[in-house]
């Protein structure tokens, strides 16, 4: 709970007014102090209907940070780059997916970076790709403002084919593909 804590009132911070920010750090103090070992998806949820507000400008961030609004990305790229002639696949740990918020003075900034891993493939031509989604909205978190999808990276693994490796630099122009 008191990542969760760091991170909510990090983003209040920047964004709710400062009443709005102490109510909200009163209510994370208190669920703190219950102690609570149940399911956390549910007390945050809680704390977001509640008391953080469902339309609020902080819930709009947490909104463009879920994993939900990556599957499109893994989706365009399935379809418009690999083509589904290549099976990929997420890579865990720190460099599987990260995300930076960045509060300007009119504007804020979400980008997500991710990692993704070819699988299925023999061992030689085993690859991995970054791709990163970077959103723009007004301070007020009312407006997308621009939205860019872009492959960032490409490394091999092992030492593929010339062939195949021609044809995988190709696919994704050698880790640097605008994809939408």
């Amino acid at each position: 709970m008191l990542a969760i804590q760091q991170v909510i009132t990090s983003v209040t911070a920047q964004l709710e007014t400062k009443e709005k920010q102490q109510k909200i750090k009163e209510e994370i103090d208190r669920m703190i102090a219950l102690n609570y070992e149940g399911d956390m998806q549910l007390l945050v949820e809680n704390l977001f209907r509640n008391h953080i507000g469902l339309d609020s400008k902080t819930a709009k961030v947490f909104k463009a940070i879920h994993q939900n609004i990556i599957f499109s990305c893994a989706y365009q790229i399935k379809v418009n780059v690999t083509k589904n002639m290549i099976m990929t696949g997420d890579v865990r740990g720190p460099e599987g997916w990260q995300i930076c918020v960045i509060f300007a003075n009119d504007v804020v900034s979400i980008t997500h970076r991710r990692r993704e891993k070819s699988i299925g493939q023999n061992e030689n031509d085993k690859f991995w790709f970054e791709w990163v989604l970077h959103m723009t909205f007004d301070k007020e978190m009312d407006n997308l403002n621009a939205a860019v999808l872009k492959i960032v990276g490409l490394q091999f693994e092992g030492v593929p084919e010339q062939s195949t490796r021609e044809q995988i630099e190709k696919m994704f122009c050698f880790g640097d593909l605008l994809v939408a």
